[in-house]
C-alpha cells in the first residue's frame, strides 16, 4: 500500500455517505469550504487549546465597513498571514473560551491532558490512517466541540450524523484509552457545557463500521471506481402524506427558484 494518502476520520464521515463522496473529499473537491459555524469552532479550539498560538494568529480589527470596505482592506495588508476577527467575532470565541474553562470538570479535563496531538498508523486492511486528537491523557482521549444543542437527545443525534462516534472509534484505535469523552459547548450564549463519555462498547462498534468504509474505500483506489450512495436503480417510495393535498404547496418556492 505504497504511497496511499492516509485516510482521516473526517474521510470516513464522507465514507458513511458513499465512496464518490469519501474520494472528493480526500481530493479537496468538497468538505474544506470554511462556513461561519466551522470558523467559530476551529478559532474555539485554539482559544481553548492552542491560548499561545490563538494570541499570536489572532488579531481584532474594530474598524467599521464590511471586509470588503477600504479600511478593511488596509488592515489585512498590513496584518498578512493573521487571522482576522471582528470585535464581536472575537468576543464570541473569547466567550466560549471562558465558559468552557469556567466548567470545572472541563478546565481540570484540558489541563490534565496534551493538546492537538497527531497520531498515525497503518493497518493490514486498510493502509495508511492518520488524525489529531484535541485532548489525550495517560487514561481518556477527549474530543472537544460545539454545537448548537447540548442536551443529551439533541447532541447524541448530532454528533451521530456529524461523525463524532466514528471520529473517536478511530482515535482510540490509535492511542487506545479506558475513557472516551466528548467536551461539547453550545456556540450561542449562555454557551452551556457538558461533558459526555462514549461507552466503550459502542465505539468497538462504530470503529469496526470506520473500518469497514476504509478498507471498502482501499479496495475502490485499486480498482478505479468509486459508487455514490444509490448503485442500483431503485423505486421512489412515496409516503402516504405526500397524497392527502395538504402539502402539495410546500414545494412550490421549490420549483419557481429551480425554473420548472
Amino acid at each position: 500500500m505504497a504511497n496511499l494518502k492516509p485516510i482521516h476520520a473526517s474521510a470516513i464521515k464522507y465514507g458513511r455517505k458513499s465512496m464518490l463522496a469519501m474520494r472528493a473529499f480526500i481530493d479537496g473537491t468538497i468538505g474544506h469550504e470554511e462556513t461561519p459555524a466551522k470558523t467559530l469552532g476551529t478559532l474555539a479550539h485554539m482559544a481553548i487549546l492552542e491560548p499561545d498560538r490563538f494570541a499570536g494568529e489572532c488579531v481584532v480589527y474594530d474598524g467599521g465597513g464590511t471586509r470588503a470596505s477600504k479600511d478593511y482592506k488596509e488592515f489585512a495588508a498590513a496584518h498578512d498571514g493573521a487571522r482576522i476577527l471582528k470585535a464581536d467575532e472575537m468576543s464570541r470565541v473569547v466567550s466560549i473560551r471562558d465558559a468552557v474553562m469556567h466548567c470545572i470538570p472541563a478546565a481540570e479535563l484540558i489541563v490534565a491532558c496534551e493538546h492537538e496531538v497527531k497520531v498515525a498508523w497503518e493497518d493490514p486492511a486498510y493502509g495508511p490512517a492518520a488524525g489529531r486528537i484535541d485532548l489525550l491523557g495517560d487514561f481518556v482521549l477527549a474530543d472537544l466541540k460545539t454545537a448548537a444543542n447540548i442536551e443529551p437527545r439533541s447532541f447524541t443525534r448530532h454528533a451521530f450524523g456529524m461523525g463524532y462516534f466514528h471520529q473517536l472509534a478511530w482515535y482510540r484505535y490509535a492511542a487506545p484509552r479506558t475513557t472516551v469523552k466528548i467536551v461539547a459547548v453550545e456556540s450561542s450564549p449562555p454557551h452551556d457545557v457538558a461533558i459526555y463519555t462514549v461507552p466503550g462498547m459502542y465505539l468497538d462498534v462504530f470503529y469496526r463500521q470506520a473500518a469497514s468504509i476504509a478498507a471498502r474505500y482501499r479496495e475502490c483506489e485499486a480498482t478505479g471506481y468509486f459508487p455514490g450512495a444509490v448503485e442500483v436503480e431503485q423505486e421512489l417510495d412515496i409516503e402516504p402524506w405526500m397524497l392527502d393535498g395538504e402539502g402539495a404547496a410546500d414545494g412550490l418556492d421549490e420549483i419557481e427558484a429551480a425554473g420548472l
